[in-house]
């Protein structure tokens, strides 16, 4: 499959030398990049019990390096050290960050290459913090010189009665269990990794995430073509399939033999327990023998409950992950009538495949999107770039937006000639609305402020 996704994107590139993007590691020179890791932040980057480097991260810059002829050396250290070694020092060439506006100044980010949800952690024992505002008066722990560490400084407004940095998520989440912070806000899928592998039982976490964010590759604001070879691998890497092989691998919730068994062995041996006394006690008390089964019937039907509504969770985090990584291929003609179209995309918008095939693609976007388009298309067509990347905002069948990021480039015939457009699209909807939620809910605070500052001025 490997081998066929490029054999199809060869014939539609230019040269890496003039644009900084990566045809096939058989034609490019040897380069070496630096790759720096956090070295306690499973399961994303970390370090084995082997004393080697491992996780998400790690095996997806190798798998663009095998596309691009790198040669990744990695460097474990702490996550503040990896910082500074990279937007100082330049010692690093590559590293794993959280998007954020205030880091843009100092360093490029790439495509996302996952989505990472923060929480809020508490010890079992204690109510649990469900939002950022039952945090005023509280002991919060939270990993030194990340993306939490400056929205804390955004919203100062929090009377929290102490902050506590710590130099990896790992030690945060140690300080609550020790009982020197209340909680800690940190990423929902390293800090579960955690509790599984150290079998940690008095740790909760909220219900809802309390931030959500892009997790990309960056470079150093000098470094731009080392960043468009870096996104061109990544979509390489997609495309064939193995980005979606790793993120099942890592970021897909797994459950080991006890933790999917557990509650059946349980009840097996509390069913053998009963019955064992119930065969004692049975010609003593036939009232005592009913009440131990109803008890066992109650306690199968709350385990049921409980398991069915664990499985419909990870059903529907699968069902997120694999909107997220979906890329889709459409190719149009040059009067931009759809020629070529995957089931997800006539899907996604609620048609049915001969209801696409043969439509102009400007029927279902919106006015501002089709000028978009064409003024992409145009600027491709004099050949002065050999992609363009965009934003569209498409209408379903029911006339819902839906936005989509599009990467177009042109399509070519058997000799070289233009015959139209490829564009490849992503899903970008559930970011969208959570972007525009965040900053409803940023409007809601302001406001509130707002009034409570001039309801206080007031007295």
């Amino acid at each position: 499959m490997k081998l066929l996704t490029r054999a199809l994107l060869l014939p539609f590139l230019i040269p890496f030398s003039l644009f900084g993007q990566a045809k096939s590691n058989n034609t490019l020179p040897e380069k070496s990049i630096n790759y720096g890791i956090d070295k306690t932040y499973e399961p994303y980057e970390f370090i084995n019990k082997d004393g080697k480097a491992d996780g998400f991260n790690v095996e997806i810059i190798k798998a663009i390096g095998e596309e691009l002829n790198w040669n990744i050396e990695i460097y474990p250290d702490d996550w503040k050290v990896i910082r500074k070694k990279l937007e100082d020092t330049n010692e690093l060439d590559v590293a794993a960050y959280f998007k954020s506006a205030a880091r843009e100044d100092s360093i490029l980010f790439s495509r996302p290459i996952s989505l990472v949800y923060y929480s809020i952690f508490t010890r079992s024992d204690k109510e649990p913090v469900e939002d950022l505002f039952s945090l005023s008066g509280k002991k919060v722990a939270i990993q030194e010189a990340t993306i939490v560490e400056e929205y804390f400084d955004q919203l100062g407004f929090l009377d929290l009665r102490d902050l506590q940095t710590y130099s990896s998520e790992s030690d945060a989440i140690n300080a609550v269990v020790r009982g020197e912070a209340d909680c800690a806000i940190t990423s929902f899928m390293t800090t579960n990794y955690k509790m599984e592998v150290e079998n940690i039982k008095n740790i909760q976490s909220s219900s809802d995430p309390v931030f959500i964010t892009e997790y990309c590759f960056v470079v150093n604001k000098e470094d731009s073509a080392i960043l468009d070879s870096l996104n061109w691998g990544l979509r390489l890497v997609k495309a064939s399939g193995e980005y979606d092989q790793l993120f099942q691998k890592w970021l897909t919730p797994k459950k080991g033999w006890w933790s999917q068994n557990q509650e059946l062995v349980i009840m097996i041996l509390a069913i053998l327990f009963l019955l064992s006394v119930t065969a004692l006690v049975y010609i003593y008390s036939l009232r005592k023998l009913v009440q131990k089964k109803s008890q066992v019937i109650k306690k199968e039907i709350q385990t049921r409950a409980e398991t069915e509504w664990e499985l419909l969770e990870s059903e529907n985090l699968r069902k997120k992950m694999e909107v997220f990584t979906s890329v889709m291929l459409v190719e149009t003609d040059l009067e931009h009538n759809i020629t070529q179209a995957p089931k997800l995309f006539y899907s996604t918008l609620g048609f049915n495949e001969e209801d696409i095939l043969g439509v102009n693609i400007h029927q279902l976007i919106n006015a501002k999107s089709v000028s978009k388009d064409k003024e992409i298309k145009s600027v491709l067509m004099n050949k002065e770039f050999p992609y363009l990347d965009a934003e569209y905002e498409f209408k379903t069948s029911s006339n819902i937006p839906v936005w989509m990021e599009s990467s177009t480039s042109l399509l070519y015939d058997e000799k070289k000639r233009i015959k139209g457009f490829k564009q490849f699209l992503r899903d970008i909807t559930p970011l969208k609305q959570a972007n525009i939620n965040l900053k409803d809910l940023n409007a809601e605070l302001a406001n509130f402020m707002y009034k409570t500052s001039h309801d206080v001025r007031g007295l």
